[in-house]
């Protein structure tokens, strides 16, 4: 009868620990499937915000880019309306830019 008794509840306590791991397998599971998804957003939502970033630099530096030539092309305007004076040279250096020198040979009685 006593082995009867000791043999139930080694039978008890082995079925409670297979129940205690399977619940602890089944959380695992869960919490690695969530956090598993959660990162894979994460990671998503960061490649958006960076293209995004980038577009709104790209955009800028074009609008830098367009109000320095629009700049050129007033500056080049105004020179072709006003001569400038000799002693100040202009020499052509890429499209839309000019390089201005001034003579170091400047006579100040001219």
């Amino acid at each position: 009868m006593r082995k009867k008794h000791d043999e139930s509840k080694i039978d008890r306590g082995i079925s409670l620990l297979v129940s205690i791991i399977l619940v602890f397998l089944f959380l695992g599971t869960v919490v690695f499937s969530v956090s598993h998804k959660i990162s894979r957003e994460m990671s998503a939502s960061a490649t958006q915000n960076l293209n995004e970033s980038l577009d709104l630099i790209k955009c800028t530096i074009e609008a830098i880019l367009n109000k320095e030539a629009e700049y050129q092309r007033l500056m080049a305007q105004g020179i072709r309306i006003h001569p400038l004076p000799s002693w100040i040279n202009i020499g052509h250096v890429r499209h839309n830019h000019f390089k201005f020198t001034v003579d170091a040979r400047i006579n100040c009685l001219e």
